[in-house]
C-alpha cells in the first residue's frame, strides 16, 4: 500500500480500490492482528459524519475488499461478532 499515491499492488498486480475501500483497507492495515471497531471503522472512512447506513456500509465493502483480495474463505479478514473487523496475518507495511 502506497498513501502517497493511494495504490495497492498484491501479487505485484495493481488492485483497484474505491477511496472508501482504500481507507477501510489502510485502516485494517494499520490495525493488523488486532480487531478494528465498526466505529474505529466508521470514523476512518466517513470522517465525523455520522450515518445510519454506516454498519451496513462498512460490511458491504468488507465484501468487496475480499472479493478483491481473494479472500473466498475469509481467512485475510475475519468478523469478530459484535466487535468488528480483523485483518489477520503478516502484512506488507504500508508506504
Amino acid at each position: 500500500m502506497n498513501l502517497r499515491t493511494r495504490q495497492v499492488r498484491l501479487r505485484d498486480q495493481h488492485l483497484p480500490l474505491s477511496p472508501i475501500e482504500f481507507r477501510m483497507l489502510h485502516v485494517l492495515m494499520v490495525n493488523a492482528n488486532r480487531v478494528s471497531s465498526a466505529q474505529l471503522i466508521e470514523q476512518a472512512v466517513y470522517g465525523t459524519e455520522r450515518h445510519r447506513t454506516a454498519p451496513v456500509r462498512i460490511s458491504r465493502t468488507i465484501g468487496e475488499l475480499r472479493r478483491k483480495l481473494g479472500d473466498r474463505n475469509r481467512t485475510l479478514i475475519r468478523n469478530a461478532h459484535g466487535l468488528g473487523y480483523r485483518l489477520v496475518g503478516r502484512t506488507p507495511s504500508a508506504r
